[in-house]
């Protein structure tokens, strides 16, 4: 596991530890367990199969660590002339994947396995509020008074997608586990998928 430290916003990491690639897959460090980057505050962090990724504090820039043979710990590079990266607000982590809600539109990005549509299914054009990853699949909830979920990527026991019965309904919050979501309906309900 990994978490961000109170206060100072240093990264912790518990669990396996053996040596992976580096930062965009550089060089060598220990794995997810031994955080990198001393002396840098987070917001926010994920963490995959063999990788994690977390959110700087101060611009919402992603940095990832780890494993990188399916591309998992490159976030896409800056825009030409853009300083450091896209910005965002909020990330998630499957077993090869991550998702990211950009800070300036509330769209995704989505990096790394594709094998089952985890970034080319990914919802383009849509702003999220909440986004979580599952094993090959994510879902998110969609920015705005409505917050409906939309769910893309591997679809075995139907956690790729969102069942008719619940896609109009407003929730609260999500959480995506390796097939399968469970929601908070915006009246404090819950229900599942998958």
């Amino acid at each position: 596991g990994c978490g961000v430290r109170a206060g100072t916003g240093a990264l912790a990491g518990w669990g396996d530890s053996a040596p992976t690639k580096g930062e965009g897959g550089a060089g060598t460090v220990p794995g997810p367990r031994h955080a990198p980057f001393p002396g840098v505050a987070f917001a926010r962090v994920a963490a995959g199969a063999d990788f994690a990724c977390a959110l700087q504090r101060a611009d919402g820039r992603a940095r990832c660590w780890g494993s990188n043979d399916r591309g998992q710990s490159t976030p896409p590079s800056p825009a030409p002339g853009a300083p450091g990266g896209p910005h965002y607000v909020q990330l998630a982590a499957g077993w090869g994947h991550v998702c990211a809600i950009r800070a300036a539109d509330r769209f995704l990005d989505c990096w790394g396995l594709d094998g089952q549509g985890q970034q080319t299914n990914a919802p383009g054009g849509v702003p999220f509020a909440q986004v979580s990853s599952g094993g090959a699949h994510s879902c998110g909830l969609v920015a705005g008074h409505r917050r409906t979920a939309r769910c893309w990527g591997y679809n075995y026991y139907d956690g790729g997608s969102v069942p008719a019965e619940l896609q109009d309904t407003a929730f609260a919050q999500l959480s995506s586990g390796e097939y399968h979501n469970c929601a908070v309906r915006a009246r404090g309900t819950g229900g599942g998928t998958g």
